[in-house]
């Protein structure tokens, strides 16, 4: 393009220039199709000076942060606005934990204050998390706009734009994810190596991870062997302990057992190197779970183990045993003991019994609840608990009160229950209904263990097995869940994963409503509408869902002829506290 020229009309016409010279065109000069032009005189003299702005991009370092959308910015300033300006250039843009830069020219806008930066959806993976944008003028102005959020319809708070304001210092906007180095070292001795799936959970001072499997392309898990494994996580601060789980499903008589020497991990982010020490079976009639302390290479633990006795007595009424496998998990005020299945030799949990388990862990402090349930599976699978006596090895003794069926098809037909320490008072307990629905695409449903946690701002329940005891989460199924709780407060977040397990584990959520049972006016929705598959969307199998509404939009087009479009229609919904604009 050459110039632009506009005139006013009448007997006093004014004329202004608009002298480009340059391409726009995404294979010429500097690829930019848009231009921002100042007003001159014919000769060129400019009313205002052009500056360049070098806009510098940080995706951030989360699984799935990478976006495959277009990327838009709008720049303002004292003096005015850039105008909205496509982000592009060759090449793969806004990828996980990248830099990427960019650069554009605009009138002076002085002193910049804010920006608005979006996408447009676009893509097969459109979910962006970005970390923060820098930007610095050829008049030597230099301004930060930090970010640390998602940019997502299905995940944060669903808004696909963000308005950041500018600030003079560099921040670190969210907790960045590192890298554990996982040595693990199986024993020298007959029958030490295993095949079973193992699952490994990294406790610090600060946080824990998620449960991650330790997977090899090798034959890993030897006898005899050393296998290196990489967990990404956000830092967890000094290691406390680690939890270790075998997965025996699908090894029929033979069982799961190892014989693990020991594991250690080394923090990327300071180099800190901490030892697992076992040196012991791990299945084998043994249990398969196991928690082992941090300790230095000498073995000295950094957190005492403390040993809990664990005495369950099954009800006396009728059919009060169960044949199914029940599990445990303790609570302190700031720690939790994992999920720990309750084994032994014989029948275990027979009616009138009382059957007593030694677990050793990591010191919890001050216990203050336990959630225990089992998987409903097994022929008599129903149970009535009376109750639960705890005792640790430091002399403080704990009584949980039950008497209550853990039946699907007994009482409220829960299989799971969160028990308080009997005399201390502690939040009401509620039932909440989880109703899931499973999306209509072809191979929507999922043959995987689903799992939930449900934030609110009082309290959390967490890592609980939605399950029961029908073929769940089919194609354009309702699935229904009761969970038994404390009061969560307003609910914040909705965690939602699988296993993986299974043929088809792929699964396509749909929504979940969240409600406590008989007050319909607490229902929360959770729009997903996304895949939950290794090999499809971003490849995540969890998904953090908060809460949305969603608005039915009916377009109604016209009769005349040709009133029919194939074009993208877009529509802005206005409200009192935001905007939300939508491609159909």
């Amino acid at each position: 393009m050459d110039k632009v020229v506009i005139s006013t009309l009448g007997d006093n016409p004014k004329k202004w220039f608009f002298l480009v010279g340059r391409w726009l065109a995404t294979d010429e000069d500097d690829k930019q199709i848009v231009r921002e032009v100042p007003a001159s005189t014919e000769d060129g003299v400019v009313s205002a000076p052009l500056i360049t702005y070098n806009i510098s991009v940080k995706t951030g370092d989360r699984p799935g942060a990478g976006t495959d959308a277009n990327v838009l910015i709008t720049l303002f300033g004292e003096k005015g606005d850039s105008g909205e300006r496509l982000l592009d250039k060759p090449g793969n843009n806004f990828e996980r934990n990248r830099i990427d830069e960019f650069a554009f020219q605009s009138v002076d806008l002085g002193d910049l204050k804010r920006i608005v930066i979006r996408h447009d959806n676009s893509g097969a993976g459109p979910a962006w998390f970005l970390d923060k944008v820098i930007i610095e003028s050829g008049a030597g102005g230099k301004w930060y706009f930090p970010c640390g959020r998602w940019l997502d319809k299905s995940g944060d708070d669903k808004q696909i734009s963000r308005e950041i304001g500018a600030i003079a210092e560099d921040v670190q906007t969210y907790t960045p994810m590192i890298t554990y180095t996982l040595t693990v070292n199986t024993a020298d001795r007959p029958g030490a190596g295993t095949s079973a799936g193992v699952y490994v959970t990294l406790v610090g001072e600060n946080a824990q991870s998620d449960e991650n499997r330790l997977e090899s392309t090798g034959n890993a898990f030897s006898r005899n062997g050393s296998d290196v494994f990489s967990i990404r996580s956000v830092d967890l601060g000094k290691l406390e302990k680690l939890r270790i789980r075998l997965d025996d499903s699908g090894l029929g008589v033979f069982g799961a057992a190892w014989y693990l020497d020991k594991v250690i991990v080394k923090s990327e982010k300071d180099g800190e190197v901490s030892y697992f020490l076992h040196g012991d079976w791990i299945g084998k009639k043994k249990k398969l779970t196991v928690e082992i302390a941090a300790s230095g290479k000498d073995g000295q633990t950094y957190k005492p183990m403390v040993t809990y006795t664990v005495k369950v007595t099954t009800g006396t009424c009728r059919g009060a045993g169960t044949d199914a496998n029940v599990f445990i998990i303790l609570y302190s005020a700031k720690r939790d003991s994992g999920k720990i299945v309750l084994e032994g030799p014989g029948n275990l949990f027979e009616r009138g019994k009382t059957d007593v388990f030694q677990l050793k862990l990591v010191d919890l402090g001050s216990l203050k609840k336990i959630r225990i349930g089992h998987d409903g599976k097994g022929i008599g699978a129903g149970w009535f608990l009376d109750k639960v006596e705890i005792e640790s090895s430091t002399g403080k003794k704990y009584n949980f009160p039950c008497s209550r069926w853990f039946d699907t098809s007994e009482g409220d037909k829960l299989i799971e229950r969160d028990l308080l320490v009997d005399g201390e008072p502690g939040p009401k307990m509620l039932n909440y209904i989880v109703t899931v629905l499973t999306g209509k695409k072809r191979g929507s449903g999922t043959d995987a263990n689903v799992h939930c946690s449900i934030i609110g701002s009082l309290d959390k329940v967490e890592n609980v097995l939605l399950d029961n005891a029908k073929n769940n989460f089919e194609s354009g199924m309702v699935d229904k869940f009761k969970i038994q709780t404390c009061d969560l407060g307003d609910l914040k977040e909705f965690i939602v994963w699988h296993d993986n397990s299974g043929l088809g584990p792929g699964w396509y959520l749909d929504r979940v409503y969240v409600e406590i049972e008989d007050q319909p006016a607490s229902k929360v929705m959770f729009p997903c509408s996304r895949w939950l598959d290794k090999s499809e969307d971003d490849g995540q199998i969890k998904r953090n869902l908060v809460p949305g509404t969603v608005y039915h939009v009916r377009i109604t087009t016209g009769k005349e002829k040709g009133a029919g479009t194939d074009s993208k229609i877009y529509c802005v919904l206005h409200g009192k506290t935001n905007l939300r604009k939508n491609t159909f």
